[in-house]
């Protein structure tokens, strides 16, 4: 918590001294009192009103002058606001096999369009990289909220040569934030070595 007038915090030290001061008038008036009546016959003379009666509006005229000091320093709070940190890496296959025309005008083609899509329906806030793979895996854009760069880059990819689905999971985990020393487990690699082997 901040103070845009913190001077205001000093004249609460006015408190502690007004109350020493009241205290100082309240037992003064008993030293006078005991020096001009008997202190037997005061208790019949004055009357003195119950101390609850006396004390609980002196407390809540301090506490009132505790919370109009405080609040004219203009108390500043910063909550914590809750922040999107999500951060995705689209990766587009740019190997031959992309130009085949099953899909209308080419599975590339439609790939890019597609990658289009999700730029435009993700949150502003989201972080979206981009890598290509074909032979091996390139990071065209690490993980960013600038959606125009994203686009420009989807549109400069090109058809290359084989597939290599392997470096583009390792490429694309390792843009995302805090993984990039990130070592893929050999499974991965026996993983696709067992589905290439049966695809082929």
């Amino acid at each position: 918590m901040s103070f845009t007038w913190p001077a205001f915090l000093w004249l609460l030290l006015l408190i502690p001294v007004f109350i020493g001061f009241l205290a100082w008038v309240n037992r003064r008036r008993e030293r006078t009192a005991e020096a001009f009546a008997d202190a037997h016959l005061l208790g019949a003379v004055v009357r003195q009103p119950p101390k609850a009666h006396v004390r609980w509006p002196l407390v809540l005229q301090l506490l009132a002058l505790f919370l109009l000091l405080f609040a004219a320093a203009r108390p500043v709070a910063s909550p914590p606001l809750p922040t999107n940190k999500a951060a995705v890496v689209l990766a587009v296959d740019t190997s031959r096999s992309m130009l085949a025309t099953d899909l209308n005008p080419s599975r590339l083609e439609a790939a890019k369009a597609t990658a289009r899509k999700f730029i435009e329906l993700a949150p502003p806030t989201t972080q979206i990289g981009l890598v290509s793979f074909s032979d091996s895996a390139s990071a065209l854009v690490m993980p960013t909220t600038d959606r125009q760069k994203l686009l420009e880059a989807i549109d400069r990819l090109k058809p290359a040569q084989n597939t290599s689905l392997e470096n583009a999971i390792v490429t694309g985990v390792r843009m995302l934030p805090g993984r990039t020393s990130l070592k893929p487990p050999t499974e991965l690699y026996q993983l696709y070595d067992e589905v290439t082997h049966k695809a082929s």
